[in-house]
């Protein structure tokens, strides 16, 4: 998605980056999952870069050893009709992407 797609990191946001103990990856796909899966099953209208964030709470929770709580902060409903449109063009939700 382009909105998550930065070409360089500036100064103030490298900072905070160097202090995470990690991150995760997550591909088109987890993105489109989470964006229909949002907006179907919650009724929220998110951008498709938020939703980025579901797929690494889905990847980082899957790592843990017991059971933990989490809070997640979506925002943002900066996404066209279009990009809407082309997001639904295929039903991600029939196979979720979770542990990829």
């Amino acid at each position: 998605m382009d909105g998550a797609a930065t070409p360089a990191v500036g100064d103030i946001t490298f900072q905070f980056l160097q202090q995470l103990d990690g991150f995760y990856e997550v591909n088109e796909t987890q993105i489109a999952y989470w964006t229909q899966w949002l907006h179907h099953l919650l009724k929220l209208h998110i951008e498709p870069t938020c939703c980025m964030t579901m797929a690494g709470v889905v990847a980082w929770l899957s790592e843990q050893t017991c059971p933990k709580t989490v809070m997640v902060i979506l925002s943002g409903g900066n996404i066209s009709h279009a990009t809407m449109q082309q997001i639904h063009q295929q039903d991600f939700l029939e196979q979720p992407p979770f542990l990829d």
